[in-house]
């Protein structure tokens, strides 16, 4: 089925998540975070609200946003050891050599910041395709990470989108790149503006 669009009411439009990546610029360009076990999104938005009382009783006549939010929940299932410094905030681990453990300390940077892209392309039949990408992000643990002998290992991560007004005006929260159904022969190559990717002490 060729690249498409549906509008609505179609049940082409139905999605089943599938085909979902994490890239994320810890320093060393975006990397893939490998298979996502669980991921969900969760937006945010303080609201300032106005009441009028002019018609006797107190009615609400006008809301502004006044903060926004965006964080991602992400439980990944391989703990090498790049992933492993996310969860313990280490920095940059020093390249590993053959034969010889990856060692960086735990807890040695206040927060690990940089540019991430959330892909979810199911197979065909699955529904819709698509990008959301951020120019600036930080990642940190989230939770207990579990040792369980009868359970694959998983790791717990929080991914926040930080503001990115600086470097991109135009997007400072990141966006959104829908492809819509089918088999899409667009390039689907994203270029990220981001800021570079910083440490906090």
């Amino acid at each position: 089925m060729p690249f498409s669009m549906p509008t609505n009411p179609s049940t082409d439009n139905y999605t089943v998540p599938g085909g979902i990546r994490l890239y994320f610029n810890d320093g060393a360009g975006m990397r893939d975070l490998g298979n996502i076990a669980s991921i969900d999104m969760e937006p945010g938005s303080d609201m300032l609200e106005h009441f009028s009382n002019l018609s006797g009783k107190r009615m609400k006549d006008k809301k502004l946003v006044i903060e926004e939010k965006l964080t991602f929940n992400v439980t990944l299932d391989e703990p090498n050891a790049k992933n492993m410094n996310l969860f313990f905030r280490g920095g940059f681990p020093a390249p590993g050599v053959a034969g010889e453990a990856v060692k960086f300390a735990i807890a040695g940077v206040g927060a690990i910041e940089g540019a991430a892209r959330l892909e979810v392309h199911p197979s065909t039949g699955r529904g819709h395709r698509f990008n959301i990408v951020f120019g600036k992000a930080s990642i940190m643990a989230k939770g207990a990470m579990s040792f369980d002998d009868k359970d694959w290992m998983k790791i717990p991560l929080v991914l926040e989108v930080l503001d990115n007004s600086v470097s991109d005006p135009s997007y400072p929260f990141g966006y959104y790149e829908g492809y819509g159904v089918g088999t899409s022969t667009a390039n689907t190559t994203t270029t990220t503006t981001s800021t570079t990717t910083t440490t906090t002490t």
